[in-house]
């Protein structure tokens, strides 16, 4: 790449598949002892899945539920989706706007993954004990933070 195009190139960080393995590992190891059967989804920096994983016993909707959880967070610049779902059933505006972008899905349970301040990614968890969704995905997040 010449001097003269470089100013047209972006870089931009984003978790690697070993990073997002280890992201999945911490999930599952955390819903395991909370008895929480949970889908756990990993997505980097641009949305796209990395990593997933059903464990026994949850729904087979929470693959899609966790995946999209998942990448709202990266949609909405790496938010934590519990916090946006409140803000959102505040505010019926944002709330209609929000709704009429495909792929966003304003549930609680994803949260960013961030390495040095940057968010490289998101974790999303759908799990039947939906009051455990953020522990879980935040427990994972932080597996890798640095």
């Amino acid at each position: 790449m010449t001097s003269g195009t470089s100013s047209f190139v972006t870089h931009r960080a984003t978790i690697t598949a070993e990073g997002a393995q280890r992201v999945l590992g911490a999930g599952v190891e955390k819903a395991t002892g909370l008895d929480a059967p949970s889908v756990i989804a990993v997505v980097d920096a641009s949305g796209t899945l990395l990593a997933m994983l059903r464990m026994d016993g949850s729904p087979v909707i929470g693959a899609h539920l966790a995946e999209r959880k998942a990448r709202t967070s990266i949609l909405l610049g790496g938010a934590d989706t519990g916090q946006v779902a409140q803000a959102v059933h505040q505010d019926a505006g944002r709330s209609a706007a929000l709704s009429s972008v495909p792929d966003i899905t304003i549930l609680a349970g994803a949260t960013p993954i961030r390495i040095d301040g940057v968010v490289v990614g998101a974790v999303g968890v759908s799990s039947p004990s939906h009051a455990v969704e953020a522990e879980i995905a935040t427990a994972a997040a932080e597996s890798v933070a640095g």
